[in-house]
């Protein structure tokens, strides 16, 4: 017979197991910045449940574009011109604003990280606990077809 002690550490480990896989289900979602705002989100998060990450795979190309609007260098450039286009940028990374955008860098490359690690070919694409992908579709739809072939496979 098992010592009483087992049994409650084996009952509050299944327990603890069990909401760790229950936290381990998400949804990402990778999109552009532009495509992510024609999403209306709240309804597809009341019916999955479960923690919704959007990630914009664009975000390092918009921040470069962004940021080197008014700069022109080329190999004619003078050495004025290229000086003056450091400091610019120098400057703009030295402002509080940048803070923010140094944020979305960092998520920028998270979410190229991410989405090469899942194998992501092209946007927008809606991901399923890091296994399911469903391209080419808006969140609502992405989940009818994510279910219809969960109930498929169950069957």
């Amino acid at each position: 017979m098992m010592p009483l002690r087992n049994y409650i550490f084996l009952i509050i480990l299944a327990s603890i197991s069990h909401f760790a896989l229950a936290n381990d289900r998400h949804v990402d979602i990778f999109t552009t910045e532009k495509g992510a705002k024609g999403y209306s989100l709240n309804r597809f998060k009341q019916l999955v449940g479960v923690p919704v990450y959007i990630h914009h795979v664009d975000a390092i190309k918009n921040f470069e574009q962004q940021s080197s609007k008014g700069i022109k260098i080329t190999s004619q450039s003078s050495d004025i011109e290229k000086k003056r286009a450091i400091r610019k940028i120098s400057d703009a990374m030295a402002s509080p604003k940048f803070s923010k955008q140094r944020e979305a860098i960092k998520d920028g490359v998270r979410a190229f990280e991410k989405a090469m690690r899942l194998g992501i070919t092209k946007v927008p694409a809606i991901v399923f606990d890091d296994e399911y992908i469903v391209y080419g579709e808006r969140p609502l739809k992405a989940l009818r077809i994510y279910n219809s072939a969960m109930s498929k496979k169950e069957n």
